[in-house]
């Protein structure tokens, strides 16, 4: 059963201001410092150099340095809407597990993609996580009415122009290297949202109602109407 979030003012979490300082203070410590900015921007980073030089833990380490100082407020601002009330309605245990899997899977992905594409572009940000929070938070009020910055939509609304959104950055710049790990995060949020034993009972439901569509009895084809019209205006069969 899905419960019911409101997109509201709400009190920020400890975890919050921990992860805000964070990205805050890496932030100024990389604007600040130009050899760690270099040192960063080579080590800590996903490109496509990322594999072959096997650094492979900037998986994680991608997500805690913001790219400018609009990524930063970005990232700040969607966790403050969209991870707080979710922590709360979770727990610590399985905030921060979903928080730390999709950064590493979706990490993960971003840096193969990155690799196989070779992508040009270096991915940072806290962005990977807060999809993962953004598509739970959908799910938790998908035909629910909220408003979002002034606009009034529905959680199913808001999930598709995110997607919507991230996909066509993708095509704009013709490298999937962010939109894969987006991707992965949301999906890695809906299952936490909704639960696997949840997920396999409604994709079996869904499956029956797809072999009831196709199953079909000889006495409903018998009563089908040949809509054909003869001339005298009446009706075939």
């Amino acid at each position: 059963m899905r419960g019911n979030i409101a997109l509201a003012r709400v009190e920020p979490t400890k975890n919050f201001y921990i992860i805000s300082a964070i990205l805050v203070a890496s932030w100024l410590a990389t604007v600040l410092v130009e050899p760690l900015r270099v040192f960063v921007e080579a080590h800590l980073l996903l490109a496509s150099t990322t594999i072959p030089q096997l650094e492979l833990w900037a998986a994680i380490t991608h997500a805690f340095f913001p790219r400018d100082f609009l990524m930063l407020i970005f990232d700040v601002a969607m966790l403050y809407f969209f991870g707080i009330g979710l922590e709360r309605a979770w727990g610590l245990k399985k905030w921060w597990g979903v928080l730390l899997t999709s950064i590493t899977v979706g990490g993960a992905l971003s840096m193969v993609v990155a690799w196989a594409f070779g992508s040009g572009q270096l991915v940072s940000g806290f962005m990977i996580p807060i999809s993962a929070f953004v598509a739970a938070y959908c799910w938790r009020i998908w035909s629910q009415r909220m408003h979002f910055f002034f606009i009034e939509l529905t959680g199913r609304t808001l999930l598709i122009f995110f997607i919507a959104l991230d996909a066509f950055l993708a095509l704009l710049s013709l490298d999937p290297t962010v939109f894969v790990g987006r991707l992965a995060a949301m999906g890695i949020g809906l299952v936490a949202a909704e639960g696997i034993s949840n997920l396999r009972m409604r994709f079996a439901r869904w499956r029956i109602r797809r072999k009831l569509r196709v199953v079909k009895s000889p006495e409903s084809d018998s009563k089908k109407r040949d809509k054909r019209k003869l001339d005298d205006g009446t009706w075939l069969n």
